[in-house]
Order: structure tokens, then sequence, then C-alpha cells
């Protein structure tokens, strides 16, 4: 999993993989959370939460990222959410479409 310093870091409970996204959501961070999520789908688990309570800002490339997890999570039939979606982050979102292919905690929102 990721190492110190690294722009995720991860927790995991039952099937669950909880993906703490940090600061801001770019070519470089959006790398290592596709390498983790896709390692976590790999390791069988079924549910993946993207925790954005850190995440202020996303780029187009982020965005990339995300959707290559999202579709990867479609394929094995793994559900995504994401939580703690910061209000600009979420209208970002909306507007693109994603918020149709995802759950979002609204319990958690920001």
């Amino acid at each position: 999993m990721p190492e110190s310093g690294t722009p995720v870091s991860v927790d995991f409970e039952d099937d669950t993989a909880t993906v703490h996204i940090e600061n801001y959501l770019n070519k470089p961070s959006g790398e290592q959370i596709e390498k983790v999520c896709l390692q976590c789908l790999n390791d069988g688990y079924k549910t993946l939460i993207l925790d954005f309570a850190r995440t202020e800002l996303v780029n187009s490339i982020g965005i990339s990222f995300l959707l290559g997890v999202i579709d990867a999570c479609e394929k094995k039939g793994a559900d995504i959410i994401f939580s703690h979606v910061h209000d600009d982050v979420l209208s970002l979102f909306q507007i693109l479409g994603i918020t149709r292919k995802v759950k979002i905690d609204f319990a958690s929102l920001q």
C-alpha cells in the first residue's frame, strides 16, 4: 500500500477499503489513487470509499483517474462511494455526470 508522504492513505474493514485523498487531486495524486484502488479491487475488496475530506481542488487529469477507478469498479462489480465531498468539488462532479455513476455519502458532506 502507499508509502508515507504519498497523497493517499487507506483503511480496511471487512470487504471495504477507505481511500483518504490528500490535498489537490491532479496527475501525481491521481496516479497513486488509481494504483491503490486497483490493488484493493484485485485484493478482493467489494466496496471502495473515496474520502475527499482533505481535497478541495480537483483538476481534469484527476477526474480522468477517478473515471478509471469508477470503470474498474463497474467491471469488478464493486461499489464505489464518495464521502466528505466539499461543495465545490461536488458541484464539479454533478456537472460532469460523475454523481450518476457513484454513490455519494450525503451524511458526510461538508
